[in-house]
């Protein structure tokens, strides 16, 4: 069964920021996924792999990180889509934490 790696677009963009701030976000979430489980060594071999796979680093479109999702499941297998989950949890955790505290 294909799983499919959902857009991780906030509902208010406006929280945090523009979309610079966002990519940005996306970027560092999924490089600190990488380097948590995999160590710096072995996030720098999946980004290589990735980016001379057709991903490269730049503005995360929903069509760019649907590549980005398609590379690390070639790369990883199964096991891609943990990688996936705790990816979106990171993000979600940031995303959470950069909203206004409202009254």
């Amino acid at each position: 069964m294909e799983r499919e790696i959902v857009s991780p677009v906030p509902p208010s963009v406006d929280t945090i920021g523009d979309m610079a701030e966002l990519n940005s976000l996306v970027l560092n979430c999924i490089d600190g996924t990488l380097e948590e489980i995999f160590g710096e060594m072995g996030a720098e071999l999946i980004m290589a792999y990735l980016n001379n796979n057709g991903w490269a680093r730049g503005p995360q479109t929903p069509e760019r990180l649907k590549l980005f999702a398609e590379g690390l499941r070639e790369f990883l297998g199964s096991g891609a889509f943990m990688v996936e989950r705790t990816i979106l949890n990171r993000l979600h955790d940031r995303l959470q934490r950069s909203r206004p505290i409202q009254s």
